[in-house]
């Protein structure tokens, strides 16, 4: 998770397309993900929990004057040692 939210700080978009399991691909594209990297600016990120292949998480980032923060519960799937983002459930 650290590695992704670190991606998206950097605008890592190939990190990101590559760390998204292949099977959900095609729920994203490369434009929207840059897109979304770029238009923020990125400033802390907080793990609220982490158990097996579940991490909850807080991304605090700043759009403009604005402060957000995404709060997300993400699901990782683990496929020959290597680890790749699944789905995730987002608080609103």
């Amino acid at each position: 998770m650290r590695s992704r939210y670190s991606a998206y700080a950097l605008h890592l978009i190939d990190y990101l397309w590559d760390t998204t399991h292949p099977a959900k691909r095609h729920l994203y594209n490369k434009i929207d993900m840059a897109q979304w990297a770029k238009a923020n600016h990125w400033l802390k990120l907080e793990i609220i929990s982490a158990e097996k292949n579940v991490v909850e998480f807080k991304a605090f980032y700043q759009k403009g004057l604005q402060q957000y923060v995404h709060h997300e519960r993400s699901q990782f799937k683990k496929e020959k040692e290597q680890w790749y983002y699944f789905s995730g459930d987002y608080f609103h």
